[in-house]
């Protein structure tokens, strides 16, 4: 229970000390829910992710604004923990999950996913069955592509971690008894994965747990960064799905689109990008 009580200790100190994170995850606690498709889809109203869904990350964008990953540029009140003297572990302030955390670079570098699977298999060994660790690609949905980071979240919360899955999903499911062989294959999927000109991975998301005694990777590529819809016009959906929204929770900050949205529209959205 090592990390895992350290990390649940920072969020409940958080919570105590940072009014933003106070405030942000008692909203999420009231925040409205419907389930769709005999419970493949969780749809969750949550205007406070506005800043991830609408975040500009194209080169200019990102050369303008300063990395919000980096120590120098976040708040005084955001504590850290470091893992393994590469990364540090924080509260992420804007949650998804009823525990939410950031697990980010020391180092300010790109966002990478391939020779780093083994730290994220460890991190998830060494939380246990009770969260997930997740990785969105720089053009699968990541804010911040330019700072190597990974998440932790629940993984009660994720309908498709937790055997409810949707056929409009493509996703390699990846199980192994031991770290070192999942890792191998998951390597291998990921090289057989196409690259786009001018970027360095192919555009993927992955997802780690353990359940039972085994380790699952969840490897989904992806064709699209945002959907055809993506846009806050009338007609659009301001949705920018990620490995969260591939594991069935759906997040969205505006509420006609949490109100309108049906299995058809979603499906759709998800074929587009995955």
């Amino acid at each position: 229970m090592g990390l895992r009580s350290d990390i649940e200790a920072m969020l409940g100190r958080q919570k105590c000390d940072w009014a933003t994170v106070r405030d942000n995850y008692a909203s999420l606690s009231r925040a409205l829910t419907r389930c769709l498709g005999d419970g493949a889809w969780v749809l969750q109203y949550n205007p406070e992710r506005i800043c991830s869904t609408a975040a500009k990350v194209d080169a200019k964008a990102l050369a303008e604004r300063d990395c919000f990953l980096c120590s120098e540029h976040q708040p005084a009140e955001q504590e850290s923990i470091k893992w393994h003297g590469r990364y540090k572990i924080q509260v992420n302030p804007y949650p998804i999950f009823s525990r939410h955390f950031t697990v980010a670079s020391l180092r300010h570098e790109p966002q990478y996913v391939s020779g780093r699977i083994g730290d994220m298999l460890e991190l998830a060994v060494e939380l246990g069955d009770a969260y997930v660790v997740f990785y969105n690609g720089p053009y699968s949905g990541a804010s911040a592509p330019d700072h190597l980071h990974f998440q932790i979240g629940v993984r009660s919360e994720l309908p498709l971690c937790n055997g409810h899955g949707s056929a409009a999903i493509r996703v390699s499911h990846i199980t192994a008894n031991s770290a070192g062989d999942a890792t191998q294959e998951c390597e291998r999927v990921l090289s057989e994965l196409p690259i786009e000109t001018g970027e360095i991975e192919p555009r993927v998301n992955v997802v780690c747990y353990t359940c039972s005694g085994s380790i699952h990777i969840l490897v989904f590529p992806r064709r699209r960064h945002r959907p055809l819809c993506y846009g806050t016009d009338e007609g659009q959906v301001l949705i920018s799905p990620a490995s969260v929204d591939l594991c069935g929770l759906i997040t969205l900050p505006r509420k006609e689109d949490f109100e309108n949205l049906d299995i058809k529209t979603i499906e759709q959205i998800i074929r587009e990008v995955n």
